[in-house]
């Protein structure tokens, strides 16, 4: 990954969390088995819903090789997350791990 004054990381047990100072409440966490997950800290999910476009936005910004990916992933997101009936409800771990989690092969490394 880009090394940018927007984007900071630290190690947690769910993998490696990066956020952006642009979307302050998305995170984006990638783990060691080559699953990228999005979620959000301390909103529900229908308040933080604007924020999924900026923060992929600025991911494909900092990766440019991953846009395509990041393109059908939003996608995807948004169609499963319809499909779950989260939209009214806070993400829960259940949620986190079933909606937002998808195989990113080409994300296995920053």
């Amino acid at each position: 990954m880009r090394s940018s004054t927007h984007w900071k990381h630290s190690t947690e047990a769910k993998g490696t969390i990066y956020s952006s100072g642009i979307a302050s409440n998305v995170y984006l966490c990638h783990r060691g088995n080559g699953l990228l997950t999005l979620f959000f800290k301390g909103l529900h999910f229908s308040q933080s819903l604007a924020n999924v476009g900026t923060f992929l936005f600025y991911v494909g910004a900092c990766m440019p090789h991953v846009s395509p990916l990041l393109n059908l992933w939003e996608h995807t997101l948004l169609q499963r997350t319809w499909q779950a009936g989260v939209l009214t409800g806070a993400v829960t771990e259940q949620a986190f791990n079933t909606v937002w989690t998808v195989p990113s092969p080409m994300l296995t490394t920053f």
